[in-house]
């Protein structure tokens, strides 16, 4: 009896981890939505152009993306559940800051700090999902935690596009919708600081926190009492590799790739719970690879120090740089899209209609990110060596024609009323953009990322990868607002009908937000055509590279440091 409690309470304690790093992914995309979805709005308040928001979106990203690479060697170095639950919380405060601010350049500051919390979660959550599965299902897995990091977006998307411009417990609507985010956010990291555990660390929970969460676990699990006997928490508590997840400690130290099996199979959160593993708990040390990274801490095992030539190895390896290369021009048209709900208003879609154009368009990424990685997973088994690039080159192609369909091949009215009957086609091409376009990451990136580097270095692989892709891809918003003022004509500031305007205003208002769309939509096109042209062909480089990368990996970089 005693022995299936434990089972069920580590069980229990697994998706407690996986459900803490699902919300902090839906946060983190929330709170990167939450601004695009109320551009209209905050342009007005803060009488500024296409080009100015475009740069409070910039600086965020390239905070975030500096940062980045210090975020993933904490995460191969330092206990990730502290990384992202601490990450969690920055954000969240400093979103709640900007609701209150009045002036851009202060605005602009805020903003870029947001981009230090962001840069603490992804590198770390990344590395603690590859830990968890083996190759053969990553794709799968990063396909569920980006769809529902999708999600988070839409929901974010949703909720501020139609509050922006309302007033809520008497305040700018726009200015409510980054509190309710920057407040939800800080709960996250509160609970994944508390409620989470690293299975490289199996022995937080008995040495920090685990008395509660053993309590609450058997309450989920076994539906008894809070105050559940200590006794009974021996199981957990009394072995290195069972402390807090069991089976799941002895994944990392294996590697994931050598032993495992299939744990529970469940949607959203629980997906992430699939936990392969050698059963047996402290038998997966014997197994598989020798013990590395901060996982062998808890078995006894000195913990490595930093190490600069490893590094290097990593930076040195082909196909980590022409993804990044390809990363920077087919990231370049993801930054560029933060201008659809925008677009989309000025064109004459109501609020509503806006964000569900836009919900339309996240739930197609959003399923797309799971169909891509179970596409790309089979394309892989078909062809281990160019399966996955290949999903990855018809993603990629596939913007090309959707993007021109999208802004030049719709009809769009003569005024605003007309445009709004054309919702259901706009939202069907939105939709069917977002199913195909969004395969590179869950199908291609993560997984080689994954498999070309051992899992110690998995952290550092992610976060230098975001780094150099987000710093330049970052300049896409930008230069939409400066191509669209400068090349296409967009005229003056944001403006948006208010109640109280005249006819004759609000007709003037409208005529000038629907010529200044056109110049937007120009802009847009250009910032997502040509960069997925050159993302096609520089995928089509890792066809000679990526065999080779991939067999140095799974020998890793120690051999290639020592000599």
């Amino acid at each position: 009896m005693r022995a299936a409690n434990a089972a069920g309470v580590r069980t229990v304690i697994r998706k407690l981890t996986s459900l803490c790093i699902n919300l902090a992914m839906i946060m983190e995309r929330a709170d990167e939505q939450v601004l695009p979805a109320v551009y209209l709005y905050v342009g007005a308040a803060l009488k500024v152009s296409p080009t100015h928001l475009g740069l409070l979106t910039f600086c965020r990203a390239i905070v975030q993306a500096v940062s980045s690479p210090v975020s993933g060697v904490l995460g191969d170095y330092v206990n990730r559940r502290v990384i992202i639950g601490l990450g969690c919380i920055w954000w969240g405060a400093v979103t709640c800051i900007v609701a209150g601010v009045s002036d851009f350049h202060a605005a602009m500051i805020c903003w870029a700090c947001n981009g230090l919390g962001l840069a603490a979660v992804i590198p770390s959550s990344q590395s603690l999902l590859a830990d968890l599965y083996p190759e053969s299902e990553r794709g799968v897995a990063f396909g569920w935690m980006y769809m529902v990091g999708a999600f988070g977006g839409m929901g974010g998307g949703l909720f501020a596009t139609n509050v922006g411009g309302v007033i809520v417990a008497g305040m700018e609507g726009w200015r409510f919708s980054f509190l309710a985010v920057g407040i939800i956010s800080g709960v996250v990291g509160a609970l994944t600081l508390a409620a989470s555990s690293d299975p490289r660390y199996p022995a937080d929970v008995a040495r920090a926190h685990a008395a509660w969460r053993v309590a609450l676990a058997r309450a989920l699990a076994g539906g008894r009492s809070l105050s559940a006997d200590a006794d009974e928490a021996e199981p957990l508590t009394g072995r290195a590799q069972d402390a807090s997840l069991g089976p799941v400690a002895a994944t990392t130290i294996t590697d994931g790739d050598n032993m495992h099996q299939r744990g529970n199979r469940g949607g959203g959160a629980g997906l992430a719970t699939r936990a392969v593993a050698h059963t047996g708990g402290t038998k997966g040390a014997a197994v598989g690879r020798a013990p590395e990274g901060p996982a062998v801490a808890a078995a006894g095992v000195r913990r490595p120090e930093f190490s600069w030539a490893e590094l290097k190895w990593v930076l040195q390896r082909k196909t980590f740089l022409i993804i990044v290369l390809q990363g920077i021009m087919g990231s370049t048209p993801w930054n560029a899209l933060i201008f659809f709900t925008l677009w989309l208003q000025m064109l004459g879609f109501t609020d509503l209609q806006a964000s569900i154009l836009m919900a339309a368009f996240a739930t197609g990424c959003a399923l797309g990110l799971g169909l891509g990685g179970w596409v790309c997973d089979h394309l892989a088994t078909w062809s281990p060596n160019h399966g996955r690039i290949l999903g990855a080159q018809f993603s990629v192609f596939m913007g090309l024609p959707l993007s021109w369909l999208l802004i030049k091949g719709l009809p769009q009215g003569d005024f605003a009323a007309q445009i709004q009957t054309y919702d259901v086609l706009y939202g069907t091409v939105m939709f069917l953009m977002g199913l195909v376009i969004s395969w590179c990451a869950p199908g291609c990136n993560s997984p080689m990322f994954a498999e070309i580097v051992p899992a110690r270095l998995r952290s550092t692989v992610y976060a230098f990868d975001r780094s150099f892709e987000g710093a330049l891809a970052a300049c896409a918003a930008p230069a939409v607002g400066l191509l669209a003022e400068h090349a296409f004509g967009f005229e003056g500031t944001l403006r948006h009908p208010e109640e109280g305007m005249s006819e004759e205003v609000a007709l003037s208002t409208e005529a000038m937000n629907r010529r200044n769309a056109g110049a937007l939509g120009n802009a847009l096109l250009v910032c997502c055509v040509v960069p997925w042209a050159l993302a096609f062909v520089f995928y089509g480089l890792l066809h000679w590279t990526y065999a080779k990368d991939r067999a140095a990996g799974a020998s890793g970089p120690l051999k290639a440091v020592s000599s």
